[in-house]
């Protein structure tokens, strides 16, 4: 073989290896795609706007979560408690919502959406907090303080 034969086949071959490469970290996005296709064309409903809508709103919640826990990992961190923090942040706002709660001989509620949401959202913080003051105030590793108050 001569150069330029020996340049062009080892262009191929970096080119195919490149290709690999790229489908091998496209696979759950192609997976999806060819899950989306052969769905669509086994139902009519699939495909519809209403069953997207759908399928987007039960997607959003866990799609937040991973946005945050993907900056929890970036930093070289781990938080096993985000699902029950979320859970309870969620059951306290609903339980706000639906029903009057008596703490110490006082009846709260129910009370309107957004002041039951923004207390939700308050006890994630708190419990975030709580988080963050463990591990930086006692040196308690994340995966065994989030563990703790999962």
């Amino acid at each position: 073989m001569n150069d330029n034969t020996t340049t062009r086949f080892a262009a191929s071959a970096d080119r195919a290896t490149q290709a690999r490469r790229l489908i091998g970290k496209s696979g759950p996005l192609l997976a999806l795609l060819g899950l989306s296709l052969i769905l669509s064309l086994l139902t009519p409903h699939f495909g519809t706007g209403d069953n997207l809508t759908n399928v987007s709103r039960q997607v959003v919640f866990v799609a937040l979560l991973a946005i945050g826990q993907t900056y929890v990992i970036l930093t070289g961190g781990i938080d096993l408690s985000v699902a029950a923090i979320a859970a309870l942040a969620g059951s306290v706002a609903t339980v706000l919502m639906t029903q009057p709660v008596v703490m110490a001989g006082l009846e709260i509620g129910p009370l309107t959406p957004v002041l039951a949401i923004a207390t939700g959202l308050a006890v994630g913080v708190i419990c975030g907090a709580l988080n963050g003051w463990l591990i930086a105030t006692f040196g308690i590793p994340d995966f065994i303080a989030t563990l703790g108050t999962m």
